[in-house]
């Protein structure tokens, strides 16, 4: 069963197969995943995850959040888009102000954020 998203950020969406992208993870649950967890529910995938492809196969960059739920939900597909390394930092950009929407403040991961955004600037 597929997880489709409702946009696409203006690029080809495609199925990825969650047990590829995320094979054996142990998921963590807190009031952040809860809290998208429920805007799922209510809203539906609203962005595809973004995904780089490497040596032909997708890897995930961000949307942990998403993929759990659609994973704890029966899903085993879900909706992605190929993003090149210099290119994820807007579209990683884009989705925070997504979540800035319906997220409590002290459920943004600012943080990680800006440690995966420096990391992605570095390389």
């Amino acid at each position: 069963m597929r997880l489709k998203a409702k946009e696409s950020l203006g690029r080809d969406v495609f199925p990825v197969t969650i047990a590829e992208i995320c094979p054996d993870i142990k998921w963590a649950k807190f009031e952040r995943q809860l809290t998208i967890g429920k805007h799922i529910e209510v809203n539906g995938l609203i962005n595809p995850i973004p995904v780089s492809i490497v040596d032909g196969k997708p890897v995930f960059s961000a949307g942990g959040c998403r993929i759990q739920w659609a994973a704890e939900n029966g899903y085993t597909e879900i909706d992605a888009v190929s993003v090149a390394k210099n290119e994820m930092l807007d579209v990683m950009r884009e989705m925070r102000s997504i979540e800035l929407t319906f997220l409590p403040s002290r459920l943004i991961e600012d943080k990680t954020l800006t440690a995966n955004l420096e990391a992605l600037e570095n390389k």
